[in-house]
């Protein structure tokens, strides 16, 4: 069978296993190198072809399974020489975007994964289908994300230094610019707008109930959503010239020049893995709102309802009692239990602006090889 299939309400064996894949690798042209092989990762697992030997254009024919367990994975399928080990071709591609069963050529990026590949036109062909347990996948994005062993720590580089700065200096301007528009409500600088504001929460006041606060968590869902998504206008934050300060190191007797800049370069690469880190949560939070992985962001809004209903049909006190005492027992119900936020699980589950331009397809150049597969 091509597929093990698992329908959604199939909850037997491992619930950590939400489902299948299967690619098929039928093979790439337009090669900038010879001897090459092709490597398909997805999280911890690592599957790769045999080695095509003298031909720009190998045909592999493979075919490889992967148990899934998180479908907001992202496949990556890399392109190496043998000969010099170097990456030639890469492309990411989320699980979810895949289609069942159509084969597609997919043109190959650089390792930046902003440019194509070198090459005539370097392509590769692939076939890939997956089936997983909805019922499961919705569980598992609001637990811990698997941790990429196989992802070493990344060097510093200047060029994303400078990115990540711009990234962190993006999302710190779009915030100061909303809690500027919501200080604006009361300032009166636009009678209509504040008004409207007035009125709008008086019959709030009203009409408030505890069970209709996390109703107010869909009105991001509400205002970005994907035809209204240009109402964030990234283009309006100009980039500043970058500050840089005059990095003022203490002296040490014992310690020598080459020891010195090396705990400079740690000290730039923490600072530069804080401020990435810091832009990709903004970006991460802007992209569920505006449904960039619909999944995840339906579930979501899933959440969000089933959370109104249950404040509605339980008093507060109670939830509130509950909550206390779940809070306090679970260390002993569970002592081995990884502590976690099931807010930022949920967001590590929707990409980042800079995963969304690494997942960008290229255009292919027509090409009468093709139809021959």
């Amino acid at each position: 069978m091509f597929l093990k299939l698992q329908a959604w309400y199939q909850l037997e064996n491992n619930l950590r296993d939400v489902g299948w894949l299967t690619v098929i690798v039928y093979g790439a042209k337009g090669l900038a190198a010879q001897d090459c092989y092709c490597v398909l990762k997805l999280t911890n697992e690592r599957r790769q072809t045999h080695t095509e030997c003298k031909t720009n254009d190998p045909n592999w024919m493979k075919i490889f399974h992967f148990k899934l367990t998180d479908i907001t994975s992202i496949l990556e399928v890399s392109v190496l020489d043998e000969k010099k080990v170097d990456e030639i071709g890469k492309i990411s591609i989320p699980l979810l975007r895949i289609n069942n069963g159509v084969k597609t050529w997919y043109a190959l990026k650089d390792q930046t994964q902003r440019e194509r590949a070198k090459g005539n036109n370097p392509r590769i062909l692939l076939e890939m289908r997956t089936s997983w347990n909805l019922a499961k996948a919705a569980v598992r994005v609001i637990n811990p994300k698997e941790v990429d062993l196989l992802e070493g720590d990344g060097k510093f580089d200047r060029r994303v230094f400078a990115r990540n700065i711009v990234r962190a200096r993006t999302v710190t301007l779009w915030t100061l610019d909303s809690l500027k528009l919501i200080k604006t409500c009361f300032e009166w600088e636009s009678r209509k707008s504040n008004v409207i504001a007035l009125v709008s929460w008086t019959f709030f006041c009203l009409f408030f109930k505890i069970w209709m606060l996390p109703l107010l968590l869909l009105i991001p869902f509400v205002k970005y959503r994907p035809d209204n998504y240009y109402l964030i206008n990234w283009n309006i934050f100009k980039k500043q010239k970058a500050a840089i300060e005059d990095l003022k190191i203490e002296k040490e007797e014992k310690s020598t020049l080459r020891q010195k800049i090396h705990s400079l370069q740690e000290m730039v690469q923490t600072v530069q893995n804080g401020i990435e880190k810091l832009a990709s949560l903004g970006e991460r939070a802007k992209n569920l709102c505006n449904f960039t992985v619909p999944f995840v962001s339906l579930f979501a809004v899933l959440l969000i309802l089933l959370m109104s209903v249950v404040m509605y049909i339980i008093p507060l006190q109670y939830i509130l009692i509950c909550w206390g005492i779940h809070k306090f027992t679970r260390k002993i119900i569970r002592p081995n239990r990884i502590p976690n936020n099931e807010i930022l699980d949920l967001l590590s589950r929707v990409p980042d602006d800079e995963t969304l331009l690494n997942c960008e397809q290229l255009s292919l150049e027509s090409s009468n090889e093709d139809k021959l597969y």
